[in-house]
């Protein structure tokens, strides 16, 4: 139950900043995805942020030996390359470049 309500509220905060960050308004997500036009750069300064609060309490948290509510941290085991799954994300980007267009055209108009 612990655990459950934690995570709730969690939840609730990273809403909660999105909510403040703006990246709720859909014409600012265009916006921001519209390199070539009229861009705006204000939900990048929402994710530099964001990174800037992480970061260092990420590097703080990991010097404890387990997390508050679990026995251990649980991270990526794996430290190989996966070829095939590397081979997927290529062919996977390159279908969506091709039939929506570069990451830099907005993917819908607010029009």
């Amino acid at each position: 139950m612990k655990t459950l309500a934690l995570a709730m509220l969690a939840g609730a905060l990273f809403a909660l900043g999105l909510a403040l960050g703006g990246m709720t308004v859909p014409a600012r997500v265009t916006g921001f995805l519209a390199i070539g036009g009229a861009w705006d750069p204000g939900l990048a300064f929402v994710m530099i942020g964001a990174i800037a609060v992480h970061a260092p309490l990420q590097r703080l948290i990991r010097r404890r030996s387990a997390p508050l509510l679990a026995e251990r941290f649980h991270g990526p085991t794996a430290t190989a390359i996966d070829t095939v799954v590397s081979t997927w994300c290529c062919w996977r980007s390159t279908v969506v470049v091709v039939s929506v267009g570069p990451p830099c055209t907005p993917l819908w108009t607010t029009s």
